[in-house]
């Protein structure tokens, strides 16, 4: 009891000491629906509950460590009123904010301005990332500029890679990935605004330059994300994106027995060198490309072995005349053997099961999630969909419900896509 009264104590106190307060609309996180809350701005800390009367408090960000930016005038905003929106930016998050018009919404920021002590630090978008055009990559390092509007769809973006590259068939199998520091993965979904998304990575950018923090490395990759067992690749250049992505699944996730690894390398040196023997030391020059890193050696006679090995499996395979287009093909009929190709990776802590290690790597895969050892990239324990009778996510942890009622809880670092069961064709979940 004595702890309620001291907590209402504290909230009646900020209310009367606040320097302002209000209804504003703030953006949810992760269904980005608009939701109606009352902010109290006290001191450097701006805290925002549910209603007028400040029973509950819903969160709260201290400007200290962060930055405001007002939407354009001219920009239609929430309600497709011009100007109404603003932003408040850490390097950890963005608050969208929407107020009933632009001049609500120049007097929040200004007051916020005034309560920040400092000067907003002016990093343009074009500075940063441009937000007219964007730079969508591939799983080879190439990448081609798209031009974008300000309400542009990732459904959209898709299919203008798509209609460039002339990739017409089986396009639902395919998303634009947010990719950040080359490691952490976010599916775009159908609706996700592409302007938007960049201009989010400006005003964070904003955020961390003002902190004197390093910048994050922002990308979209266009990569296939659903893999159907048996499926026929309709032409080249679904050919050569999916042999790309597979070349980085074999070389990071996949287990490989030595004479599979081999029998794959010398396929892709074959596609490398179609024409002609490459030079003595091709993969000790290059090992990082071409042998997988469950099998990686730093020993020269390791190296030289392996190399002899492969060359031997690469002059047969050119005695066998095969075109380009047939290596990339066999190299992905290999890898599609094995149970965990197609899958997306993502670092996890098992909550629940005690007797696996305290990081795995979570595989979500086309039939099922499977729990694999982070170095060895050995299956641990695998659920099929049929077995999962439902998910569930918070801002840190994903559960798994049996259907025998056991929960299996992971620790993330990022929400986990799943395909859902019956519904093969589609991402059902994937946010940060």
């Amino acid at each position: 009891r004595e702890l309620h009264v001291r907590r209402r104590r504290q909230r009646q106190m900020c209310i009367r000491d606040s320097i302002k307060q209000g209804w504003l609309k703030k953006e949810a996180k992760f269904s980005k629906s608009w939701l109606n809350r009352y902010f109290v701005l006290y001191g450097s800390r701006l805290l925002y509950y549910s209603g007028a009367d400040c029973s509950l408090l819903k969160g709260e960000i201290n400007l200290e460590d962060a930055i405001v930016r007002k939407q354009p005038d001219y920009m239609p905003g929430v309600g497709g009123v011009c100007g109404n929106q603003f932003s408040i930016c850490t390097p950890k998050r963005v608050l969208e904010l929407a107020a009933e018009d632009s001049d609500g919404a120049q007097a929040w920021v200004a007051v916020i301005e005034d309560v920040m002590d400092r000067q907003e630090v002016l990093v343009q978008p074009g500075d940063v990332y441009m937000e007219d055009f964007v730079q969508v990559y591939f799983s080879d390092s190439s990448s081609k500029e798209f031009m974008i509007g300000e309400t542009t769809t990732a459904s959209e973006l898709v299919g203008m890679v798509g209609e460039e590259m002339g990739l017409l068939d089986n396009l639902h199998h395919f998303a634009v990935i947010e990719l950040t520091n080359d490691k952490t993965m976010r599916v775009l979904q159908e609706k996700d605004n592409v302007s938007q998304t960049v201009r989010k990575w400006n005003q964070q950018a904003a955020a961390t330059v003002a902190l004197r923090q390093d910048i994050d490395n922002k990308k979209l990759l266009f990569m296939k994300v659903v893999h159907e067992p048996g499926s026929v690749l309709s032409n080249s250049t679904e050919i050569m994106l999916e042999y790309a992505q597979a070349i980085f699944q074999v070389r990071n996730h996949l287990v490989l027995s030595e004479e599979e690894a081999l029998g794959l390398s010398a396929l892709q040196i074959l596609v490398d060198y179609p024409d002609e023997k490459p030079q003595p030391g091709i993969i000790a020059d290059n090992f990082h490309r071409y042998v997988p890193i469950i099998h990686k050696t730093t020993t020269s006679k390791k190296l030289f072995e392996w190399e002899c090995s492969a060359m031997v499996s690469y002059s047969e395979l050119r005695a066998q005349a095969l075109t380009t287009q047939d290596a990339m093909l066999m190299y992905i009929n290999k890898a599609r053997r094995s149970p965990l190709y197609g899958s997306m990776f993502y670092d996890v802590s098992p909550l629940t099961l005690s007797n696996l290690p305290p990081v795995v790597k979570l595989a979500v895969h086309f039939e099922g999630v499977h729990v694999v050892h982070q170095h060895t990239n050995q299956v641990l324990v695998s659920y099929d969909y049929l077995d999962i009778e439902r998910w569930g996510f918070t801002k840190r942890t994903l559960t798994l419900v049996l259907g025998s009622g056991a929960k299996i809880i992971f620790k993330t670092g990022e929400r986990v896509s799943c395909f859902e069961p019956g519904d093969l064709s589609r991402v059902l979940c994937v946010c940060v």
